[in-house]
């Protein structure tokens, strides 16, 4: 699953995983409040995960999805174009997240 406000990032996200073999997007969400109701609908085995969006930004989805117990059974990549407060939040979020990289870090 793909979860960004930005149309142009989630269409760069998906034609990128196209290309990759065993690897299928089922659902997009130019939104939070979008993603969590697809949750219910889709199966989903990873979700790329914006922090930045409106109204819902993706620490709000990690709150729901916690609630539920949606993270213990599926894993989330937290991207985002942002540099500075975004990466502050995302050390924040260590509890959601199993490891961080920023920005110029290589894996």
């Amino acid at each position: 699953m793909l979860v960004d406000d930005n149309g142009d990032l989630r269409r760069g996200m998906r034609d990128y995983l196209a290309r990759q073999e065993g690897m299928k997007v089922v659902a997009e969400c130019p939104s939070g409040a979008e993603a969590l109701e697809a949750l219910g609908k889709v199966r989903v085995d990873v979700m790329v995960l914006d922090l930045i969006m409106p109204q819902m930004d993706g620490f709000d989805v990690l709150k729901v999805m916690r609630c539920y117990s949606w993270l213990d059974e599926i894993p989330v990549i937290m991207i985002s174009s942002e540099d500075s407060d975004a990466a502050r939040r995302l050390h924040h979020a260590r509890g959601s997240a199993g490891r961080t990289v920023l920005h110029g870090q290589t894996v």
